[in-house]
């Protein structure tokens, strides 16, 4: 039985082998080329030049909690964080709004 299988799979390989060079003598087949990299040459690229930017307007976040309470009837909750949740440093605060670290998310 084992020499049966052993027999078979023997066939099959060279049922294979004849398949391929068939293949390749009709010109179905091709073998693959190895890919050429790519002529790229990086020292033409060159750094765009800074961006302009605005003057960015500061906000303050107890006037925004001011007002989301007075339009929402619902004060802005500071974020509840998990136990293994990143902490985020308490002398951290946001540039644009000077909000404390308790509403940062992180």
């Amino acid at each position: 039985m084992l020499n049966k299988f052993f027999q078979l799979i023997i066939f099959i390989f060279y049922q294979s082998k004849v398949i391929h060079f068939l293949c390749t003598l009709n010109g179905i087949y091709h073998e693959p080329q190895p890919e050429k990299p790519d002529d790229v040459k990086y020292r033409h690229f060159f750094v765009d030049s800074q961006p302009i930017f605005e003057e960015v307007h500061t906000l303050d976040y107890k006037r925004i909690i001011e007002l989301h309470e007075w339009f929402n009837n619902k004060l802005i909750k500071p974020i509840n964080r998990r136990k293994d949740s990143t902490k985020v440093d308490p002398s951290i605060s946001c540039p644009r709004r000077r909000c404390l670290s308790i509403y940062l998310s992180y």
